[in-house]
């Protein structure tokens, strides 16, 4: 898939820690599959609600943390 989810990454850059899904999911009050997606899963993308709530919550950007990937590059 040409979008991947880098958030995992970009989270524990930001905090200089790895995040738990379980400490994501109480800081943005999101439930534990979207918050296990979230960080797990480099092909999950969030809809609307879900990515204002990791936006405002981490001051990020979707920028941040999806990534267009060209298919060529992923063969």
């Amino acid at each position: 898939m040409p979008l991947q989810n880098r958030l995992k990454d970009v989270l524990a850059e930001r905090l200089g820690e790895k995040i738990t899904a379980y400490r994501f999911k109480k800081l943005t009050g999101l439930g534990q599959a979207t918050s296990l997606n979230a960080l797990h899963n480099p092909d999950w993308y969030p809809d609307k609600r879900t990515a204002e709530t990791i936006c405002r919550t981490f001051n990020l950007q979707l920028a941040d943390f999806l990534f267009y990937v060209d298919d060529s590059q992923t063969e």
